[in-house]
C-alpha cells in the first residue's frame, strides 16, 4: 500500500507549462484574456514572455568617438529594457485580476540583427513549454508570402503545440474582473522579476 501510495504521488499531475507570446499591442492584450477564460487551467505554470527589438546607432555620418557611440548604443537597449518590463509587470497584473498568477516574466532582448521571431523561437526550444499561444495579426495572403508572419514561423519552427488565437475568436472587449482597478495597471510591481534572454536578473 505504501509504495502504491508513493508511485500514485510521483505521477500526480503537476500542470502544463503554458507560454504567452505579448507584442505590446491590444489584441495581444485580448488573446491574454482569451487564454487565461478558455485555455489555461489552475495547475498550469504560465510564463509570458515579450520579445523587443533595439535598434543601433549606425556610425556612419556620426562624428563622435567609439565610446561616446557605444554609451547611445547602450542606452538605447536600456530603454528598451525599462519598457519591456514595465509592460511584462501590467500584464502580469493583468492576469493575476482575471485569476492566474504567472509563475514567471521573461523579457527577451533581440538585436538589430536577429528578428523577433527568430528569438522567440529560439527561447520556446530552450525552455521546451508545453504550450505556446500567440495571437494572429490578420497579415493576408499576400503579406505573408513577401514578409512571413511571425505565427507562420513559429508554428514552422518549434517542436511544442502551438495555438494560433484568431483576431475573430478573441473578444474586444475586457472581461468584467478587469473594469475596476484599471489605473493600478501603470504602477510598476517592485516584486515582479524580469529576466532577460542572457538570464541575468533586472
Amino acid at each position: 500500500m505504501e509504495g502504491s501510495d508513493q508511485k500514485a504521488e510521483e505521477t500526480k499531475p503537476c500542470g502544463r507549462g503554458v507560454v504567452i507570446s505579448m507584442d505590446g499591442s491590444e489584441a495581444s492584450d485580448a488573446v491574454l484574456d482569451w487564454s487565461v477564460s478558455q485555455i489555461l487551467e489552475k495547475e498550469d505554470k504560465l510564463t509570458l514572455i515579450h520579445a523587443v527589438e533595439y535598434g543601433m546607432v549606425n556610425r556612419a555620418g556620426f562624428s563622435s568617438g567609439v565610446a561616446v557611440l557605444a554609451g547611445l548604443n547602450e542606452a538605447v537597449k536600456k530603454e528598451a529594457k525599462n519598457k519591456g518590463k514595465k509592460y511584462l509587470q501590467k500584464m502580469s497584473k493583468r492576469a493575476e485580476r482575471l485569476g492566474m498568477k504567472p509563475h514567471g516574466l521573461q523579457l527577451i532582448l533581440s538585436p538589430p540583427t536577429v528578428p523577433l521571431k527568430m528569438s522567440i523561437v529560439q527561447y520556446v526550444e530552450e525552455e521546451k513549454p508545453d504550450i505556446l499561444i500567440c495571437g494572429s495579426r490578420g497579415m493576408g495572403a499576400l503579406g505573408r508570402a513577401f514578409l512571413g508572419s511571425t505565427s507562420d514561423y513559429i508554428v514552422h519552427n518549434t517542436s511544442c503545440t502551438i495555438i494560433i488565437a484568431k483576431d475573430s475568436h478573441v473578444p474586444t472587449k475586457p472581461p468584467a474582473q478587469l473594469k475596476e482597478g484599471t489605473k493600478d495597471e501603470n504602477k510598476t510591481e517592485k516584486s515582479s522579476e524580469t529576466l532577460t534572454k542572457d538570464g541575468n536578473k533586472t
